[in-house]
């Protein structure tokens, strides 16, 4: 399904770029101090071999093309005479290739100014041998700092499910694979993403951070509004979004406590020729997440969890007909993720488990006694990743993911993983 294959493509590079923006600055590399300007530039690059064997895609409906809603589950066009999926490719993992470049200085003794711009793109193509691989800029922003703050202005990650999403690249799948919710396309995979975990997306905004105090502090910023083409396309107000977080630090101890959230307004266009004027339907899709990770001596644990409406499973307000149903009433989605690991200096090792929740309307139950919808109920994922640092520059990796996706009239999906690779960042 073509609508399906193009949407995964694009969630997943996206959020390979996100992912990789939580990169701490001090690791860029300094180009040159000039006029006093500071030049600097991060990145990566990567490969993994991928092995993916899935069973069949739900059967069809009668009234649909397809059982499964798209945003949800595994297509791939890799069957057998029996549906049955395997396929193994040699590609970018939960990250893609990406290079970025950063410009700073003192605008005054006690503020600074700093530019960022990060493009990427990936290795693979849509399995096509001879074709352009473009390049995509993710990440465009100037922020200025000081003693009251900090205001960015741009393009640059969200701010909800911001904590999930940073914990799993930090501690799972920032140096692996993970899902490989795009089998056949290109773009970089999803990690946990849609199993326990919703990508938080990089958006324009202007959002301010208060200065820390007692380890912590408070985000909020307006977001351009992402609508819902052909359901719900005005968007009069931008969104908000804001999170406040915690930070402690002792010896051989870390703890990050999160909570953040966003609110947007949904209505119908009208139509100016009708005679009388139709009732004009007004929703809001809004959702909270909230979670902690700690570092203890070798030990890293974490959990996250989000709640809401009209979210998603994979990308927040992502335009799939999961977010509405067929009404335009945005269903309900919740989600749990928890990781376990332990880091030995030269190795990390880390399990983790998440399950996505689709809860149908009253319209999905009438819809279902006509056979006209069947939407996706869970995704289940658990993980499993092993890094080893060659050197601070170059990490290999070994990884495992099996999902299980369930749908309400019964139909289920198992997925197994196995990915290989290495990177190197700088």
């Amino acid at each position: 399904m073509k609508t399906k294959t193009n949407l995964t493509a694009v969630l997943a590079l996206s959020l390979g770029a996100v992912l990789f923006s939580t990169k701490p600055a001090s690791a860029d590399v300094k180009i040159s101090d000039i006029d006093g300007w500071k030049f600097s530039t991060n990145g990566r690059v990567n490969a993994f071999l991928s092995y993916l064997a899935a069973d069949p895609f739900p059967a069809e409906l009668p009234n649909q093309t397809h059982n499964l809603l798209a945003g949800a589950g595994l297509e791939s066009n890799q069957y057998d005479n029996h549906g049955d999926i395997q396929t193994m490719r040699v590609r970018s993992g939960f990250v893609g290739a990406v290079l970025g470049f950063s410009l700073e200085t003192q605008l005054d003794p006690q503020n600074t100014l700093r530019a960022h711009i990060e493009t990427w793109n990936t290795i693979e193509t849509s399995r096509i041998k001879a074709t352009a691989n473009p390049t995509d800029v993710r990440e465009a922003y100037g922020k200025v700092e000081g003693p009251w703050g900090g205001l960015l202005f741009g393009r640059a990650l969200a701010l909800f499910s911001h904590g999930a999403i940073t914990m799993d690249f930090l501690y799972q799948h920032g140096n692996a694979l993970g899902y490989s919710c795009n089998a056949d396309s290109g773009g970089p995979t999803c990690g946990q993403v849609g199993y326990g975990v919703v990508f938080a997306g990089f958006n324009p905004q202007i959002t301010y951070n208060t200065p820390k105090f007692a380890g912590f502090q408070i985000t909020g910023g307006l977001f351009d509004p992402t609508n819902a083409a052909g359901k719900l396309e005005r968007t009069p107000l931008p969104r908000l979004e804001g999170e406040a977080t915690y930070d402690y630090e002792a010896p051989q101890t870390k703890v990050h406590v999160f909570v953040n959230g966003m609110w947007q307004k949904l209505q119908q266009k009208g139509d100016p020729k009708a005679d009388p004027p139709p009732d004009l339907k007004s929703t809001a899709a809004r959702g909270v997440n909230w979670g902690a990770w700690a570092e203890l001596s070798l030990f890293r644990v974490g959990f996250s969890s989000h709640y809401g409406y009209g979210i998603g499973m994979n990308n927040t307000l992502e335009n799939t007909p999961v977010v509405f149903d067929s009404k335009n009433d945005p269903r309900k989605f919740d989600a749990y993720y928890g990781f376990m690991g332990v880091d030995i200096g030269q190795a990390l090792f880390s399990v983790g488990y998440g399950i996505t929740r689709l809860f149908a309307t009253q319209q999905d139950a009438l819809d279902a006694l006509s056979a006209q919808a069947d939407p996706i109920k869970t995704q289940r994922g658990i993980s499993a990743v092993a890094n080893y640092r060659i050197s601070k520059n170059l990490i290999a990796d070994v990884d495992y993911f099996n999902a299980k996706h369930t749908w309400y009239l019964g139909d289920t999906q198992n997925v197994n993983i196995v990915n290989a690779g290495a990177s190197i960042v700088w």
